[in-house]
């Protein structure tokens, strides 16, 4: 049987969407046996938190998933430098962005917002989804878990890694993270990481 142009496109970008799905899978289950061994690699250094945020935003926006989001940056005019690894905190955010999406199936905003709170920097993601239960909440960070609203929608598809990956990330570079959250009304996912030493000490001289 003979394809036609259109019909060859669209079996390549099957095959690319399902390679790329593949590949995410991979990756997750590499960085969730790194975590359980204790061999995940972290290289700190100071990191500009606000281009992270920017860059995340950017593409997140972009993707075919964000139809109907708005997404809101919440960010100081200075320079706010964590103590962090990029690529793992690019990571984390990635992630808590793209769930957010898929937890607001109506649209709504989306907003990522960042501080300096005493000596560390607080990233809080926050949406105006379904929400998430209160007994949910206490294992939302826990291997393999999906949440109730995830099981009952087949097109809110996902491994139960995301999460714990994110928590386990964080972490690794001695910060902390948590989720403020009401059924029904959104979701608020924050975390903490140290400021760089040179950001503490200019925070600690003009304050």
């Amino acid at each position: 049987m003979l394809f036609g142009e259109e019909e060859r496109r669209t079996f390549l970008g099957y095959i690319a969407s399902e390679s790329d799905r593949l590949t995410t899978i991979v990756d997750q289950l590499l960085n969730v046996a790194r975590l359980d061994t204790g061999d995940l690699q972290v290289n700190l250094a100071p990191t500009d938190v606000r281009a992270v945020v920017s860059d995340v935003i950017q593409i997140a926006a972009q993707a075919p998933a964000a139809n109907g989001h708005d997404f809101v940056i919440d960010l100081p005019e200075q320079p706010l430098d964590a103590e962090a690894d990029g690529d793992k905190l690019r990571q984390i955010l990635a992630n808590l962005v793209d769930n957010a999406v898929k937890f607001s199936p109506d649209g709504g905003r989306v907003t990522v917002a960042a501080r300096a709170n005493g000596e560390v920097v607080e990233v809080r993601v926050v949406d105006e989804g379904i929400g998430i239960p209160e007994e949910e909440q206490r294992r939302i960070f826990t291997k393999f878990y999906r949440g109730e609203s995830m099981t009952r929608d087949p097109s809110t598809t996902g491994t139960g890694l995301g999460l714990f990956i994110a928590h386990g990330l964080v972490s690794a570079m001695g910060g902390r993270m948590w989720v403020d959250s009401r059924e029904g009304a959104g979701s608020s996912f924050a975390f903490e990481l140290p400021l760089a030493p040179h950001a503490a000490l200019s925070g600690r001289e003009t304050g």
